[in-house]
C-alpha cells in the first residue's frame, strides 16, 4: 500500500494567499448554508431531534437508547446550544450549519497535509459547493459533526504518517477518531483503516494511544446493542443493496434529487471519468501516490459497510455513508490539484454543478423535505378537529408544529371539523407530488360535502360540520384515510 506523499512537495501556493482564499470560500459556503436554513419544514428526524431539545439535559439521555440509531455526542453539543438559540428551525439547524462551515478549512488543512496546498484549496472548494454536505448542514442531525471530525482525523492521520511526526499528530487523531465514533457508529469504518495504517507505520509503540477510539466504541458496543434491537433502521433493507448502493455513489457526489437530474447525472458521470482519466495521464509519481493512499481510504470506507449488508448487518444508506465523502474527496482533491487547466476546468464544473443542484433544491419545493410545517399550518384554529395523517409515521413531525394533540379514542370524538391530510410518496429520480384527492369524496354524517386543496408536496381533504360538531370514529375515518394514500394517525387537535 502506498504511503501519502505527505511532506514531499513545497507549497505552490503562497501562505496569506491561500488563506484569503479559504476564508473567501468559508465565507461562500457559510452565506449558502446559513441563508435558507428556515426554508424548509422539519422532517419526521429532525422532529425527534427538536423533540429530545425540549427535554431536561439528564431525561434527553435517557431518550436517546430508545428514540435514536446513533451515539449521544451531537445531542450532548445541540442540547446547550438550544437553550441560547432556541429549537425553531433556524436555531436548532444553525449548529449544523457552523459545523459544515468549520468543514471547509478543516479540508483544507487535510488536504494541504496530504500533499500541499493547493491540493488542500482544492479540497476546500469541494466541500463548500458539495450538495450533499449542503444539505446536511441544514439538517437538525449528527451528519455534519461526523464529516467535520472525518476531515479533522485525516488531517492529524496525514500528519502521523509524515517523516519524524511525534506523538502530538497520533493524540490529535486518536480525539478526533473517537469523537467521530461517538457521533456516529459508521465512522469506524473510516477510523478502522487509519487505525490499521497507522499501527502498520508507526508500530506497536503507538499503540496505547491508538486505542482510544477503540475503548470509545467498546464503551458505546451495549448502546449500539441496545438501539439495533429497537429496529429502527428496518426499513433500509427494504430496498435492494445493489439499488441502494447505485443510488449512494450518485448521492454522494451530487447530492439528493433536484430539477434536471438526468442532467446532473450525465454532466457527473463525465466529470467523474475526466478525473480518472486526468489521474492516469496528468499527475507525477508522488501525487498519484498520495490521491491512491486517500482513495484506498475511502474504498475501504465503502466496501466494508457493503459487506456487512450482504451478510445481514444492513444499515446501507447514503447519509450513513458520508464518511465516504471525506476521503474520496481529497483524493479527487488531489489529482485536479496536479492537471493544471484541465484540473481546474473540471474544478469549476463541479462546483458549479453542486451550486445548481442546491439552488434547484432551494427553488423548487417539491425536492424539499417532508413540508410538515405546512401541514399543521392547514389545521383551523379555534375549534376542536380531528386530523388524519398520511403517512401515519408523521405524527412525530407533526406534533412538532402543534403539540396539543391526542391520539382519538375508539369511541370517537366530537368536532367541528376533520382534515384529512396526505403528503405525497417520495421517489428517487422524482419530484414529491400531492398525492390526488379521491374522485368521488366520502361523506360523514354530520358533515358537509369536502372542499379539497393542493398545497404542492401535500393535499388535504376537509369536512367542515353543517350544525353542531359532530361525532367522528376511528371506524368513519379509515375509508378517509385509504382514499389518500393509506395507514394514517388520527388525532384530536384544537387551538
Amino acid at each position: 500500500m502506498a504511503e501519502p506523499a505527505v511532506g514531499r512537495r513545497k507549497p505552490v501556493v503562497g501562505w496569506f494567499a491561500g488563506r484569503g482564499l479559504v476564508l473567501a470560500l468559508c465565507a461562500v459556503g457559510g452565506a449558502i448554508r446559513f441563508a435558507t436554513l428556515g426554508q424548509q419544514s422539519f422532517w419526521l428526524d429532525e422532529a425527534i431531534t427538536g423533540r429530545l431539545m425540549r427535554l431536561g439535559f439528564w431525561p434527553m439521555l435517557r431518550e436517546i437508547p430508545r428514540s435514536e440509531s446513533t451515539p449521544p455526542l451531537y445531542y450532548i453539543l445541540a442540547w446547550p446550544w438550544t437553550r441560547v438559540f432556541g429549537v425553531s428551525e433556524v436555531g436548532l439547524r444553525s449548529l449544523s450549519a457552523l459545523l459544515g462551515t468549520l468543514t471547509i478549512p478543516l479540508l483544507y488543512a487535510a488536504g494541504a497535509r496530504l500533499f500541499d496546498r493547493r491540493a488542500g484549496l482544492v479540497a476546500a472548494g469541494l466541500g463548500a459547493f458539495a450538495p450533499l454536505l449542503i444539505w446536511y448542514s441544514q439538517e437538525a442531525r449528527a451528519y455534519a459533526l461526523l464529516v467535520a471530525l472525518c476531515a479533522a482525523g485525516l488531517w492529524a492521520f496525514a500528519a502521523a504518517l509524515e517523516p519524524g511526526a511525534g506523538r502530538r499528530a497520533l493524540w490529535l487523531w486518536a480525539v478526533a477518531g473517537a469523537l467521530a465514533v461517538a457521533t456516529h457508529y459508521f465512522a469506524v469504518f473510516l477510523v478502522g483503516p487509519e487505525l490499521c495504517w497507522l499501527l502498520w507505520k508507526r508500530g506497536r509503540g503507538a499503540a496505547p494511544v491508538l486505542a482510544v477510539p477503540v475503548v470509545v466504541g467498546l464503551a458505546l458496543a451495549p448502546l449500539a446493542i441496545h438501539q439495533r434491537a429497537n429496529g429502527g433502521a428496518g426499513f433500509i433493507a427494504q430496498t435492494p443493496v445493489s439499488t441502494r448502493l447505485a443510488q449512494a455513489v450518485k448521492q454522494l457526489g451530487l447530492g439528493y434529487d433536484a430539477p434536471g437530474a438526468t442532467v446532473f447525472v450525465v454532466l457527473g458521470i463525465g466529470f467523474g471519468l475526466a478525473v480518472l482519466w486526468l489521474a492516469w495521464r496528468r499527475i507525477d509519481g508522488p501525487r498519484r501516490r498520495a490521491a491512491l493512499a486517500a482513495g484506498v481510504l475511502g474504498g475501504a470506507t465503502l466496501i466494508l459497510p457493503v459487506i456487512l449488508a450482504v451478510s445481514g448487518e444492513d444499515y446501507l444508506i447514503t447519509r450513513n455513508l458520508i464518511v465516504v465523502w471525506v476521503p474520496v474527496a481529497l483524493a479527487v482533491a488531489v489529482i485536479l490539484a496536479g492537471s493544471g487547466r484541465a484540473g481546474t476546468v473540471v474544478l469549476i464544473g463541479v462546483c458549479g454543478l453542486g451550486l445548481a443542484a442546491t439552488l434547484g433544491i432551494d427553488l423548487d419545493s417539491r425536492y424539499q423535505r417532508d413540508d410538515w410545517r405546512g401541514a399543521a399550518g392547514v389545521v383551523p384554529a379555534g375549534s376542536l378537529s380531528v386530523v388524519v395523517l398520511t403517512p401515519s409515521s408523521g405524527r412525530l413531525a407533526f406534533d412538532y408544529y402543534v403539540p396539543d394533540t391526542q391520539t382519538i379514542a375508539p369511541t370517537g370524538a366530537t368536532v367541528s371539523s376533520v382534515e384529512v391530510i396526505g403528503l405525497g410518496a417520495r421517489g428517487v429520480g422524482a419530484p414529491v407530488k400531492a398525492p390526488p384527492v379521491p374522485a368521488q369524496p366520502l361523506l360523514l354524517p354530520g358533515f358537509g360535502p369536502p372542499s379539497e386543496s393542493s398545497h404542492g408536496t401535500f393535499s388535504v381533504v376537509r369536512y367542515q360540520a353543517t350544525g353542531p360538531p359532530a361525532l367522528v370514529t376511528p371506524t368513519l375515518l379509515i375509508p378517509l384515510a385509504l382514499a389518500v394514500g393509506g395507514s394514517a394517525q388520527m388525532v384530536t387537535h384544537g387551538r
